[in-house]
């Protein structure tokens, strides 16, 4: 390589390198909190003890002060007037110097005037130059990792076993339509209407197989975008499901579904028996029949043409 053009192209990229040095952004650094999420299930006599983690990730140092809130995930909205707060956290200034944890520790002690349901409660963990953001629309988006979310499930003090009640939600599976093996598939749907006093997280699976056990089980898992179900709301999904075997003629198949409420043991099971396709055989029966009458009217016809051609046939005169 001729010595002045390698030279040229070092200089080249070493004046490259230093343009693109002064015109990257630095790195940026994003504090953490952890975890963003805690849930418990108590009744109003009892009382639990928690912590939060918050690591400074940036390179100077930081103070902080807790701050709670009651907290409506629906219209995003908190105060410290309305809703009942059940978060305790001690009210203090702390420092955290760069790359260091803090942990805070919290209580839990729900209100005796709570019923039976699902609370909510933030703590934001407010800095001293930056105490205006509380009054954003969106606390949880306005702080970004510096809020942690308390959900809190009181259940009923009276009930025998500690949950909420078995009768959590309206559940329907319906058949839109059987299907035809090899040529469409089963079409299936479920409805999960949340008809307590809780915000539920619906999971569960819906297995579909055949009586005679002709096909492998399919295994159907619901609500993989693990949407929340607030009071009265309603999930709806609908699946197609294309098990493909001549036995789907003539045997049962059954949908059986286990759908739970995400906060506790409780479960609603739901089973449909999809009956052989009998419609299908009637209509090919009388498709056949049908064809069968067409053919034997067409043959009926044609020996009927037959024997009028032989009488108009002239006879031959003897010679």
């Amino acid at each position: 390589m001729d010595i002045k053009s390698a030279l040229r192209k070092t200089i080249c990229l070493f004046f490259c390198a230093i343009l693109f040095g002064i015109v990257t952004p630095k790195a940026a650094y994003a504090n953490t909190i952890a975890p963003p999420i805690a849930e418990y299930l108590l009744t109003t006599q009892e009382r639990r003890e928690s912590s939060v983690t918050f690591k400074n990730d940036s390179r100077k140092e930081i103070f902080l002060s807790p701050a709670v809130y009651s907290y409506d995930p629906q219209t995003l909205e908190m105060s410290k007037e309305d809703g009942f707060i059940f978060t305790r956290a001690d009210k203090e200034i702390f420092s955290v110097r760069p790359t260091e944890t803090f942990e805070l520790p919290y209580e839990i002690v729900p209100d005796k005037d709570m019923r039976p349901g699902t609370y909510f409660n933030l703590i934001i963990l407010e800095t001293e130059k930056e105490k205006i953001f509380v009054a954003e629309t969106n606390p949880i988006g306005t702080v970004e990792n510096l809020a942690h979310l308390v959900v809190l499930h009181i259940t009923d003090p009276e009930q025998g076993v500690k949950g909420i009640t078995s009768d959590f939600a309206k559940i329907d599976i319906q058949v839109i339509d059987k299907g035809i093996p090899f040529v469409s598939p089963t079409i299936i749907k479920y409805t999960y209407e949340n008809t307590s006093n809780y915000v539920l997280n619906p999971m569960g699976e819906i297995q579909f197989y055949s009586t005679k056990g002709r096909f492998t089980p399919e295994y159907i898992k619901i609500n993989k975008d693990q949407q929340k179900l607030y009071p009265g709301g309603l999930l709806e999904e609908e699946f197609e499901i294309q098990k493909d075997h001549i036995s789907n003629l003539f045997t049962q198949r059954i949908i059986l579904g286990r759908f739970y409420n995400g906060i506790d043991e409780n479960l609603i099971i739901k089973e449909v028996v999809i009956q052989p396709n009998f419609e299908l055989f009637i209509a090919i029966a009388l498709i056949v029949i049908a064809l069968i009458a067409l053919v034997k009217v067409l043959l009926d016809e044609n020996k009927k043409r037959e024997k009028k051609v032989k009488k108009k046939k002239p006879k031959k005169n003897p010679e």
